[in-house]
């Protein structure tokens, strides 16, 4: 068996086709489907379950699965063995949600690429809700979360900084409450798979706030500029909004939800292996988050 057949077979499970898979890894089909075929004979039983066009996982594929991302992970130990006398070089893939890529990690990219020139990283930019999936997965060596604390008997984590939530609204409302809302005011939501959408969308159903003047959309930089135009309101993290309320251009009210807290946290599987790319940049978010601003 060559590596490049797990390989092959670890990307076809995750996207569930051997067409996608094929696009990814720069293969043509015919190779994807050699390889997976290989596989099949050596184990003398049938991976996937064609039907139709689409395809899933065996019992036996699932079981696999599991094997190959144990020995893919012992597969990248021995590739960084040649590395790990030297300066920190390969590639780290990072699932980070847009709230902490924008206003938290900035400083410590800028300290890890001047130090590490020759690390590529890969940013990922992902929805809390997925990005412990994609852990499990193996698609992300380290992930960024903002969310609960992670409770994963398979994930490691480390909690940096509790993150403050607040109602944000226009520099010009008076009312700051928001039973108080006019109806022409719009109620902006976060993309699905936000955490803090689901703590604004229960507190509002929970005071029996309602609203058929709804808005949504992925980007934190829109619903702030929507927010100061006068358009709406919204429910972000304070830290997000921290510059447009110094220069009063909003109005902010303190969550007191008795929500669970919402903390950014730094996670990665248990079994990976920590290269000294990964390492080093691990330490370097554990020692600048100390120094995070904090309300």
């Amino acid at each position: 068996m060559d590596i490049r057949h797990f390989i092959t077979f670890k990307t076809v499970a995750k996207l569930n086709s051997f067409t996608k898979a094929s696009k990814e890894l720069g293969y043509a089909q015919s190779s994807v489907t050699a390889h997976i075929q290989a596989l099949e004979s050596h184990m003398d039983t049938l991976l996937f379950e064609r039907i139709g066009k689409n395809i899933k996982l065996t019992a036996k594929g699932t079981q696999l699965l599991e094997y190959i991302y144990e020995l893919l992970n012992a597969y990248e130990k021995i590739e960084n063995l040649k590395y790990e006398e030297d300066e920190p070089q390969g590639t780290i893939r990072i699932g980070v949600p847009e709230t902490l890529m924008l206003y938290r990690l900035d400083s410590i990219f800028k300290e890890y690429k001047k130090n590490y020139p020759k690390v590529n990283i890969i940013l990922a930019n992902t929805p809390s809700s997925s990005l412990v999936e994609s852990l499990h997965k193996g698609d992300l060596d380290i992930a960024f979360v903002l969310d609960h604390k992670i409770e994963d008997k398979d994930i490691l984590s480390y909690d940096l900084i509790k993150e403050q939530m607040c109602f944000i609204f226009p520099s010009d409302f008076k009312d700051i409450s928001l039973d108080k809302m006019p109806k022409d005011l719009s109620i902006f939501f976060t993309e699905n798979g936000c955490s803090y959408r689901y703590i604004f969308k229960n507190y509002l159903k929970q005071n029996g706030i309602s609203s058929d003047n709804i808005m949504e959309t992925w980007s934190i930089e829109t619903i702030k500029k929507c927010v100061k135009n006068g358009i709406g309101m919204s429910f972000l993290p304070r830290i997000t909004v921290y510059e447009e309320e110094k220069n009063k251009e909003i109005k902010t009210l303190p969550c007191n939800s008795n929500h669970k807290e919402l903390i950014s946290q730094i996670a990665y599987h248990k079994k990976k292996y920590l290269s000294p790319a990964l390492k080093t940049f691990v330490d370097l978010t554990l020692k600048d988050s100390k120094s995070w601003l904090k309300f």
